[in-house]
C-alpha cells in the first residue's frame, strides 16, 4: 500500500463529497446542541481540541458514508423495494409506489404524442420524458430517482448506441 492510495482515498472527490457534509454536521449540531446533549468527555476538553476531536469523528463517519455510497444510492434508486414486491403487503406498496411513477410518465407521453397541442407543449414534454424518465413504461423504478438515473445511464444508448452503464468509465478514462 503506498502513498497514492492513501491520496486517493482522500481524494477531492472524497473531502467534498463525505467528509465536509459530515463535518459541517457535527460542528452545527455541536454549535448548537445544548450542553446537556454534548458528552462529559467531549466538553471536558478545549475547543480547539474538541473541533480537532469533531474532525476525527467525521472523518470516520465519511469513510464509513463512502463505503455506503452505492447501497444508499440503490436504495434511494427503488431497488430493494423491487425485492420484496412479491410479499403480500410490501407488493402492495411496490406496485402502489410503481403507480405513482407511471401516472406522469403516461401524462406526458400523452402530451408528447397529442397532435391537437403546441409544438412548444410537446417538446417540453419530450424533455421531460427524456430527463426523468426510462424509455420504456416497463422499465421504470418505483422512485423518482431512479428513474431519472436510469434515464441518466441509458441516455446514451438512445442517443448514440452506446451502453452508458458498461462503457461509461471506459469513455471517461480516455
Amino acid at each position: 500500500m503506498g502513498l497514492t492510495n492513501i491520496t486517493g482515498v482522500f481524494s477531492r472527490y472524497f473531502v467534498v463529497g463525505f467528509f465536509l457534509p459530515a463535518y459541517v454536521a457535527l460542528v452545527s449540531l455541536w454549535v448548537s446542541a445544548s450542553s446537556a446533549f454534548i458528552p462529559n468527555t467531549l466538553e471536558s476538553h478545549s475547543q480547539t481540541t474538541q473541533v480537532l476531536i469533531l474532525g476525527a469523528v467525521a472523518l470516520v463517519l465519511g469513510l464509513a458514508l463512502s463505503g455506503l455510497s452505492y447501497y444508499i444510492t440503490r436504495f434511494y434508486e427503488g431497488y430493494p423495494f423491487a425485492r420484496v414486491a412479491k410479499w403480500p403487503i410490501a407488493g402492495k406498496l411496490y406496485n402502489a409506489a410503481i403507480g405513482r411513477q407511471r401516472r406522469p410518465y403516461d401524462r406526458l407521453k400523452t402530451i408528447r404524442e397529442d397532435e391537437h397541442k403546441s409544438r412548444s407543449e410537446r417538446g417540453l414534454a419530450a424533455a421531460r420524458l427524456d430527463r426523468w424518465f426510462p424509455q420504456d413504461r416497463d422499465a421504470l423504478l418505483p422512485t423518482r430517482v431512479g428513474n431519472a438515473i436510469r434515464a441518466f445511464e441509458r441516455h446514451s444508448n438512445k442517443r448514440w448506441g452506446l451502453d452508458g452503464v458498461p462503457d461509461g468509465p471506459a469513455l471517461v478514462a480516455r
